[in-house]
């Protein structure tokens, strides 16, 4: 009997042993994405109560609440901002909503959030129901405006309770807004690259509460 291993059959053994070794040095490195872009990653048209989004009622301050087929925020408090979030967390997205004041100031924002840690830092996608839009960054509890120096005017948006459509594109360090269909704003900012997505409402003014329905969430790869 021969025990003599052949010369040829260890070079191979070992340049599979390198090859799968690389592959998964690569796989870790370069993970593969599940989705593609204008893959549909997560969407709510808000008509059957669940437990995705954060639910509460705060007297006299604020509340969120699934009502008539749609979610809606109550801001009772002036000068406050309030956020409601899902479980998508996900680096570049593409989001979309419709929203319509039900009652309250137009002296109000709301919008959109995307890569939300927390209270003190998120990107904001805002319109006014006084005809005003802007994109924001909240970053440890600092408040800046990225769009411009003050919100802007734009004759586009419906004003009252007008209906919306918004759109927030969070795609590596782009950040842009859409209104009713049309691209009103773009900037760049790489502080904040991951975090989940949501809507926000605020009151910037002492008439009274704020009420804003939203309805067909939709979060997309960009």
């Amino acid at each position: 009997m021969n025990y003599l291993m052949d010369n040829k059959q260890l070079p191979l053994h070992f340049i599979a042993i390198i090859i799968i070794c690389l592959a998964i040095i690569l796989a870790c490195q370069f993970p593969i994405s599940p989705y593609s872009s204008g893959d549909v990653i997560f969407v709510d048209d808000f008509s059957k109560i669940n437990e995705i989004w954060d639910i509460w009622e705060k007297p006299d301050e604020s509340a969120v609440s699934f009502f008539e087929d749609g979610l809606i925020m109550i801001v009772s408090k002036p000068n406050l901002d309030i956020i409601t979030t899902n479980n998508v967390s996900y680096p570049d997205v593409l989001i979309q909503t419709t929203a319509q004041k039900r009652l309250g100031t137009n002296d109000n924002a709301y919008g959109i959030v995307c890569r939300y840690h927390n209270d003190r830092n998120y990107y904001g996608f805002l319109i006014s129901s006084d005809g005003y839009y802007g994109i924001v960054k909240v970053v440890k509890g600092e408040y800046e405006l990225l769009s411009s120096e003050n919100m802007e005017f734009d004759e586009s948006i419906r004003q009252g309770k007008g209906e919306n459509s918004i759109s927030a594109k969070c795609e590596r360090n782009t950040l842009t807004i859409a209104i009713n269909g049309i691209e009103k704003a773009s900037v760049y900012n790489n502080e904040l690259t991951a975090g989940k997505t949501g809507l926000i409402t605020g009151s910037f003014s002492e008439a009274g509460e704020t009420a804003v329905l939203f309805d067909n969430f939709i979060v997309m790869v960009p």
